[in-house]
C-alpha cells in the first residue's frame, strides 16, 4: 500500500478540522469485523459516532496496529502501466494479465538520508553538494504487481473555478498570488487565510463550501467581514441538502444560514426604527444629525452563475471575480454580468480523479471524471480497479466504499476460478 502521508485520509483531517461532525452511519456499517477483532474494539456497533470518536476509538487504532506498518510504503505513486504492453496491444492466446503492472513511485529519503549523513559524513562529503541535493529531492522507484487498486480518491485534485470544469480567464496566472485556494485542503489553512482577509468569495455550493461557511462563522461575527458565494445551482446547497449522507452537515449549515438571515432582519428592523426617528426630528436638528446607514447584507449569494474571469487591478488591492448568469438555469432571468471584489477566493467547485497516472492502461471513466464507468470499479484493463464514486458523481461515503471492496474481491477471485470441464 503506497501513501503520500499518514493513512486516514479525509477522516484523519476532519477529526481536527470539524471533530463534532457526525459520520452519519453506525459503527457496524463503517467498520469491518476483521479490524474490530484486531484492535479489540468493544464499542456499541449501533452508535453513530462523531468524526473525532470514529478516528480516536477505531480508525487511528487500526492504522497504528502492528499488522499495517509492514504493508505500507510512504511515497507518491506517479504512474501505473504495463511493463511491456501498449494499451492497444494483445497477447496471442492469453489475456493482458500475462504482463505485470509496473507501479512507479517517488521515494523521498527524508529522515533516512539525514541519519545516514550523520553516520557517515565522510562519504557524503565525497559525493559533493550537487549529488546530495539531488537525493534530497527524491527519486523514482518501481515495483511490479499482478493487480492494482487505485484508492487515491479525488480530494487531492480539486477543479478550477471556471465553467465546464476549466479555468476562468486569468486564473492560471493569478494562482501564484497565493490568494486563490482550492478544495478540501484549503480548510487546513483556513485560520491563516481568514486572518489576512476581510472579504471572501466562495465559488461553489457543495460539501467543501458548507464546511468553509461553518469554519468562518466566528470570523463573520466581525461586522467588517463579508462573504460572497457564487454557485451554478439555482438554489444553493440544493444537491447537498438532498443527499442523506450529509444530514448532519446540512443541519448545521441550514441553522447557521438561518441565524445570519435573522441577524440581517434584526438589523433592518433596527434601521427602520432609526430612520423613522430621524425623519421625525425637527428640520434644523435633522440637518445636523447624520442619516442612519441602511444595513448591507454581509453574506451575498449569486446563484445560477459561472465565474468567467478573475482579475487583479494595478490601482486597487484584492482580486475581482467576474460571474455571469444565464437564462436557462433556475428561474428565468436576463443574462447579467457582475464583478465582485474580495481579498481571497475559495474554490469549492468539486473534484476530479487524476487520470494521468493510468494513461498507459485501458481505462474507462465516467464523464464526471471521478470513477470507473462500471460501478464495481472495474475497467477494460483486467486487474486494474478504481475505488471511488458512483456514476451519479457523488463521492462514496465510507459505508458505500466498504461495500465496494467485496465486489472488487469477487472480480479478483474470478481470475482464479475454473469452469466445469477445465483441467
Amino acid at each position: 500500500m503506497f501513501c503520500r502521508e499518514r493513512l486516514g485520509g479525509a477522516v484523519r483531517k476532519m477529526s481536527s478540522l470539524m471533530p463534532e461532525l457526525s459520520m452519519e452511519h453506525p459503527y457496524k456499517d463503517i467498520t469491518t469485523e476483521t479490524a474490530r477483532t484486531q484492535i479489540g474494539f468493544a464499542g456499541d456497533l449501533e452508535k453513530v459516532p462523531t468524526v473525532a470518536e470514529f478516528w480516536n476509538d477505531y480508525l487511528a487504532q487500526v492504522i497504528d496496529h502492528s499488522v499495517l506498518p509492514s504493508l505500507v510504503q510512504k511515497g507518491e505513486v506517479l504512474r501505473v502501466h504495463k511493463r511491456f504492453l501498449n494499451p492497444e496491444e494483445e497477447v496471442e492466446g492469453r489475456s493482458r494479465l500475462a504482463d505485470l503492472f509496473r507501479v512507479i513511485w517517488k521515494f523521498d529519503p527524508g529522515s533516512v538520508l539525514k541519519d545516514s549523513m550523520k553516520e557517515n559524513p565522510e562519504l557524503f562529503n565525497k559525493l559533493g553538494e550537487t549529488v546530495v541535493a539531488s537525493l534530497e529531492k527524491g527519486y523514482e522507484k518501481f515495483e511490479d504487481f499482478d493487480l492494482v487498486i487505485d484508492g487515491r480518491g479525488v480530494l487531492s485534485s480539486p477543479l478550477p473555478m471556471g465553467p465546464s470544469q476549466t479555468e476562468a480567464l486569468n486564473e492560471i496566472q493569478l494562482r501564484e498570488t497565493g490568494n486563490i485556494h482550492y478544495g478540501f485542503h484549503s480548510l487546513e489553512n483556513a485560520d491563516s487565510i481568514l486572518e489576512k482577509s476581510k472579504s471572501l468569495c466562495i465559488v461553489g455550493s457543495g460539501v467543501t463550501a458548507a464546511m468553509w461557511l461553518l469554519k468562518a462563522s466566528e470570523w463573520m461575527k466581525n461586522p467588517e467581514h463579508s462573504i460572497s458565494l457564487v454557485s451554478t445551482e439555482g438554489v444553493i446547497f440544493q444537491g447537498m441538502f438532498a443527499n442523506p449522507s450529509h444530514r448532519d452537515l446540512s443541519y448545521k449549515l441550514n441553522k447557521y444560514l438561518e441565524e445570519m438571515l435573522l441577524d440581517y432582519e434584526k438589523a433592518c428592523e433596527a434601521y427602520q426604527k432609526e430612520i423613522h426617528a430621524w425623519r421625525d426630528l425637527d428640520s434644523h436638528v435633522r440637518a445636523k444629525t447624520p442619516q442612519p446607514q441602511e444595513p448591507v447584507p454581509r453574506f451575498d449569494v449569486y446563484h445560477g452563475c459561472n465565474v468567467s474571469a478573475v482579475d487583479r487591478l494595478l490601482d486597487r488591492e484584492g482580486l475581482f471575480v467576474t460571474c455571469e448568469t444565464v437564462d436557462f438555469r433556475g428561474e428565468r432571468r436576463q443574462i447579467e454580468l457582475k464583478t465582485l471584489g474580495c481579498d481571497s477566493i475559495i474554490v469549492c467547485t468539486g473534484y476530479v480523479l487524476d487520470q494521468s497516472m493510468s494513461r498507459g492502461l485501458r481505462t474507462h471513466f465516467h464523464h464526471h471524471g471521478k470513477s470507473s464507468e462500471c460501478e464495481e470499479g472495474t475497467h477494460p484493463e483486467a486487474g486494474f480497479y478504481t475505488l471511488g464514486a458512483r456514476k451519479s458523481g457523488d463521492r462514496y461515503d465510507l459505508k458505500e466504499g466498504l461495500a465496494q471492496l467485496p465486489q472488487i474481491e469477487k472480480n479478483i477471485l474470478s481470475f482464479f476460478s475454473r469452469s466445469e470441464g477445465d483441467q
